[in-house]
């Protein structure tokens, strides 16, 4: 991984950390996340308060698509299968990045076969991974997985289920087959980051975001609360009389007093969520009842909206995240001229570099050791959310030729181009087949105007709107069957590579999955996945 990378980053073959006192270290010959009282459940903690947090999910998932960027230079690397589970090496990247942009760190599961060849690679789940013990001299050999790491189930009988891998070490592997024999389990590979709070797991960079998240969620926990009552207003009932009398008109059988009688009533008034803003108090008379005298308050709707714009803008700040980009607006300031989101996606791509650069890094590594190695140069497309906002510098359109001009619009435009008139002096005319360049002439099977019309029905059936106005238009082209641009048709297609996990999941699931059927689903994949290959061997 090169020198630059050893300094910042721990190295993954070869893990060191510290050595570790006894203190330091569990019964069962492991480093728990936190060895000083703060628990070993931090990974559950810290996941939970990012799921409960809607701006920190959100800037998670903007973080995670910025690393796993629009594909690879190579498409066809991404569809390596690399392991029996049948994923694709672009889903494990898909799960890298999440963990990545979540924990700061990894696990790689990677069997072998007898020649000391990687045959298998998934991911680990990172909560539920430990590092062992560490020798005298600070470096760790062992990773202990158990999916109870961190829960109560763990001491009540699950310890026992923990299974304990061998650092990745590929120049061991064959002596550790030879040793373990059949009970030989594989290796893990791990990265993570370390600072001064952590010295052996890595913390992520948005822990000052922690309890503003918590805040976030109490704060919707307490509106939730509130709406729970049928009386948003609370207030006191004073009642005249004594509530141990029987009640006026008894029914037949009943020996209900006044006051059971009131609390029926006051319990339906309350509705379900019991929300304690109805307070019954009885009196002997009119004169007993106490005047209210209201005191000063800061539990105001004005205070809690400015609580919540904080809690925003200090979770996206944690997080180095533009609040355009995280579809969140308070904050957004980025760039004077209008360019907001342009500015906003470089700055992304910009910080995602060097988490990339761990990435590629690492794939090189495992690929090479692979039962059918690769050997090219892994490199990540960068992701750009909005690329029919790409501008080009007005010194490089100058010198440009009439050809690469109209190459350039093709590719980040959605403008039809009509063939030239009068084609430059150095370049031979266009030919015939190529005329119509940015408006392509594909037709798309019934299976798929189907599958977008059922996504539409159920969102007008129930209500919902998924995909905001662009999204929607994008459906309707498709159902008329209207040429679209070759722009279009790619980002289609990466926007359902990317959103593959949706394509058995029925609609009740939320608005991913209707979005994703909504522009032709798994049927349009398939279909864009020849058509574009078609295309590109048309248009060259």
């Amino acid at each position: 991984m090169g020198k630059w990378l050893g300094k910042i980053y721990g190295i993954a073959s070869n893990i060191w950390r510290q050595p570790a006192t006894r203190s330091q270290i569990t019964n069962e010959k492991y480093i728990p996340y936190f060895s000083d009282g703060a628990g070993d459940n931090w990974p559950i903690v810290w996941h939970d308060a990012i799921a409960n947090s809607p701006s920190g999910a959100s800037c998670v998932s903007t973080i995670t698509d910025f690393l796993e960027g629009e594909d690879f230079s190579d498409p066809e690397l991404g569809k390596i299968l690399v392991n029996q589970k049948g994923e694709t090496f672009f889903q494990v990247h898909q799960k890298t990045c999440k963990e990545f942009a979540e924990f700061e760190g990894f696990y790689w599961l990677l069997r072998y076969n007898m020649a000391g060849q990687i045959t298998e690679w998934e991911v680990l789940p990172f909560e539920n991974c430990r590092l062992g013990a560490p020798d005298d001299r600070g470096y760790i050999s062992k990773i202990h997985y158990n999916p109870f790491f961190g829960t109560d189930q763990y001491s009540t009988g699950n310890r026992k289920v923990t299974v304990c891998y061998d650092v990745y070490n590929p120049l061991a592997v064959k002596d550790q087959i030879l040793r373990d024999k059949e009970k030989f389990k594989g290796q893990v590979f791990f990265f993570g980051t370390t600072n001064a709070q952590s010295r052996y797991y890595p913390m992520p960079e948005a822990f000052s975001a922690l309890e503003w998240m918590k805040t976030e969620n109490k704060i919707s926990e307490f509106h939730a609360n509130s709406l729970k009552g049928r009386l948003l207003q609370p207030f006191m009932l004073a009642m005249i009389g004594n509530p141990d009398d029987p009640i006026d008109n008894p029914e037949e059988g009943s020996a209900k007093t006044r006051g059971e009688a009131l609390d029926e009533v006051v319990n339906e008034l309350q509705g379900s969520g019991n929300a304690q803003n109805l307070w019954v108090h009885w009196f002997s008379n009119e004169s007993e009842i106490p005047k209210a005298i209201p005191l000063p308050t800061n539990n105001t709707g004005e205070l809690f909206v400015t609580i919540d714009n904080q809690a925003t803008k200090k979770i996206t700040i944690a997080w180095k995240v533009p609040a355009i980009l995280a579809n969140i607006s308070e904050g957004a300031t980025l760039g004077g001229d209008g360019n907001q989101v342009r500015v906003a996606v470089k700055l992304m791509q910009q910080r995602s570099v060097r988490k990339q650069r761990v990435l590629t890094d690492s794939y090189s590594k495992i690929f090479k050791n692979f039962y059918k190695p690769y050997t090219e140069e892994i490199v990540i497309t960068p992701y750009n959310p909005y690329p029919e906002l790409e501008v080009l510098d007005q010194k490089i359109w100058d010198v440009m030729t009439t050809e690469e001009k109209r190459d350039w619009i093709v590719k980040n435009t959605e403008v039809k181009l009509l063939e030239t008139t009068q084609p430059a002096p150095q370049l031979p005319a266009p030919p015939t087949q190529a005329r119509v360049l940015n408006a392509v002439p594909v037709v798309f099977p019934e299976s798929v105007k189907q599958k977008v019309k059922k996504a539409i029905e159920y969102q007008e059936k129930m209500g919902l709107n998924c995909g905001g106005k662009s999204g929607k238009q994008v459906s309707l082209e498709i159902i008329e069957n209207k040429p679209m641009g070759l722009k279009q048709l790619k980002r289609i297609y990466s926007y359902l590579k990317k959103n593959e996990r949706h394509s058995d999941s029925p609609f009740n699931e939320g608005c991913d999955v209707i979005s994703y059927n909504a522009w032709g689903g798994k049927e349009m994949f398939d279909f864009l996945d020849a058509e574009l290959k078609r295309v590109d061997s048309w248009l060259n």
